[in-house]
This record gives structure tokens, C-alpha cells and sequence, in this order.
């Protein structure tokens, strides 16, 4: 998937006359045949990020491990610790240093970028989920953005005239929860960039695929301490207000949407047994195709918990994330890149 985007997306994309059909076959089968000699040591990046799983913003071993991998082709300059993060990196090379002649203005810049080249970004990501590590196979999203990015710069470098621009590769860490790269947008990495693509692994191809907004939600239950087997009486307790809220999401599921999800734990459910438990706190997400929905499902989700709360005689504190990296909004396809792709 990297290595046909990348051939696709740099021969399509760069100078104001497009490439010809043969051109575009023959740099295609250079990035493939390049990446293909890259294999074994690719290979073994990828394995030596699998074995060792870092959480994100935690990732030092697979941002020093890659950086180094980069450096070693000396031909990206590479900025480790990019844009302040610790575990975030930025490897650039330019095609237009080697081949410097220039269109003029009226010939048709990149859209936003004022250049006359395209600027097109690989996006590798690195970090483990807790106890599991790489279930979600972000060794892979590294390597084959590396991938990519290798194979697209050897190939420039062989067809200078033909093959113009910047070739990127961008470390963002801490997809898993941690917004590394809104971050990153905000920091300004993406501002020179006129195209930013990653992979996914899958068992088949998905152009355009589906991706929630999604809303983060903390839910803590007061209640009363009381003996279990004293004076059960004199409590009120929150773990059954938490029990109820899960049991609670579970009956909405059959009115809710079908592209609608929410999902949720118990994270602390008291101390003791023989204790009634005065507090308890459920964790959930709530995720919709488009933030109107997700408001919509919110509210849904929100009466659930308030009605457990009423029901055990609890007081409850519903927090929802406003901002950050718990708080994604849906993800909007580009289809020109899309209409590419599938070509």
C-alpha cells in the first residue's frame, strides 16, 4: 500500500506537465524494486520494535532505533526530538537540491504550499498499548512508512528530472490515546506538508475507511461506606450505580445507530468486599461517524449514567473530555488522494 501511494502520488504530483502513463508504470517498479532490496534490514527494524513495546510518549527505543536507520542512509537530514517531543522525529530529503531548476509562479504551485513541488509525508507510528504491546501492529505503520519514504527517495535521486519535491518522514508518537499528532499539528510539522499518508494494517484494503469522532467520559459514584454484613442498610452503594451504567449502555446499544459505539470499564470499584463501596468509577468512550452524532449519542450516554446514579440513591460527577487526546473528531478522506490510490 505505501510503496503504490508513494509512486502514484510523487509522479502525479510533481511539475505542472503530468507524467506519462509508462513514466508513472516504470518509477512505480523502481520504488518497489528499491524497497524490496531494503527488505531484510526493514524486516528486522520492524521486529526489534515489536519486541521491545513502549507506551506512548515513552517510545525512545523505536525513535532512536529508527532515527538511526534513517541516518545511516545518508540521505535524509533527520531531527531527532522533533518539534520538543522526546520520542518524535522529522526526516527530510529534497529532490530540488539536487536538481535546482525552477517553473515559474504562473506554471502552478502546490496549493497552500508556494512552492512549485510537492512536500509528500510519510506518517510512521511506534507506540504499544499497555500489557498487550503492538496489538494494533504500529511496528508495521513504522516500517512501512520507512518503507515508502526509502523507496521514494531512491527514486528521485535516480530520476532527478523526473521525480521533483520533498520526501518526509514523520515520527509521531503516541497515537494510543496520547494525540501525538494533533500535537504535532499544533507545532507546526504539517504546515509545509501538501500531502501526509499512512497505512494501517489490515486484512484487506480500505480507501475510505470509517473513522469515529470519539469522546473520552470519566464517571465517578458517591455513595455511603457501610458493613456488608453488619448494617448493609446503612449504605448506599456506588458500585451498583457502576454496574448499572454498564448494564445501562448495554440495553441502549439497541436503540442506538448502527455506525454509533460506546464502550466502557469499571476502573475502581471499591476496597474490601465486606465493605460497602462509597465510590466507584466507570471509564467510556462514546464514538459517532460526525461530531453532530456523537452530541446526539452524548447525551444518550450521559442520561444512563445519571439514571444509575438515581436509582442507587448515589451522586454522580459525569466529566467529559473537552479537548486533548481523548477528544478526536471523525476523520475526513481526501478523495483525491483516495481517487489515486484506487487508480
Amino acid at each position: 500500500v505505501s510503496m503504490h501511494t508513494a509512486g502514484h502520488v510523487a509522479v502525479a504530483s510533481t511539475g505542472n506537465q503530468m507524467a506519462s502513463e509508462t513514466d508513472q508504470a516504470e518509477s512505480r517498479a523502481l520504488i518497489c524494486r528499491i524497497i524490496d532490496q531494503n527488505a531484510p534490514g526493514l524486516t528486522d527494524l520492524s521486529h526489534k520494535i515489536w519486541q521491545r513495546p513502549e507506551l506512548g510518549y515513552e517510545e525512545h527505543f523505536a525513535h532512536d532505533t529508527i532515527s538511526t536507520f534513517l541516518e545511516s542512509t545518508r540521505q535524509f537530514q533527520v531531527e531527532r526530538c522533533h518539534a520538543g517531543f522526546a520520542t518524535a522525529f522529522r526526516a527530510t530529503y529534497s529532490g530540488t537540491e539536487q536538481h535546482a531548476e525552477t517553473q515559474s509562479q504562473s506554471d502552478g504551485a502546490c496549493p497552500g504550499s508556494g512552492r512549485n513541488v510537492p512536500n509528500i509525508a510519510f506518517l510512521c507510528e511506534y507506540d504499544a498499548l499497555p500489557e498487550v504491546g503492538h496489538a494494533c501492529g504500529h511496528n508495521l505503520i513504522a516500517e512501512a512508512g520507512i518503507a515508502a519514504g526509502v523507496g521514494l527517495q531512491a527514486a528521485m535521486a535516480a530520476r532527478p528530472t523526473l521525480l521533483r519535491g520533498t520526501v518526509t518522514i514523520i515520527g509521531t508518537p503516541a497515537e494510543e490515546g496520547g494525540g501525538g499528532k494533533v500535537e504535532l499539528l499544533k507545532a507546526g510539522s504539517f504546515d509545509d506538508v501538501d500531502a501526509a499518508i499512512m497505512v494501517h494494517p489490515s486484512n484487506r484494503h480500505i480507501v475510505r475507511p470509517l473513522k469515529l469522532a470519539q469522546n473520552f467520559v470519566t464517571v465517578t459514584y458517591h455513595g455511603r461506606a457501610a458493613h456488608a454484613c453488619r448494617a448493609p442498610w446503612d449504605g448506599q452503594n456506588a458500585l451498583d450505580a457502576a454496574v448499572n451504567a454498564y448494564a445501562g449502555l448495554s440495553v441502549l446499544r439497541q436503540q442506538m445507530m448502527p455506525t454509533w459505539r460506546t464502550h466502557a470499564i469499571i476502573a475502581d470499584g471499591g476496597v474490601v468486599p465486606h465493605i460497602v463501596p462509597e465510590r466507584a468509577v466507570l471509564e467510556a468512550f462514546a464514538r459517532a461517524p460526525s461530531l453532530g452524532e456523537l452530541r446526539t449519542l452524548k447525551a444518550k450516554v450521559d442520561a444512563v449514567f445519571r439514571a444509575a446514579a438515581l436509582a442507587t440513591g448515589c451522586t454522580v460527577d459525569v466529566q467529559w473530555s473537552s479537548e486533548g487526546p481523548a477528544y478526536y473528531a471523525n476523520l475526513v478522506t481526501n478523495p483525491t488522494l483516495a481517487d489515486v490510490f484506487e487508480r
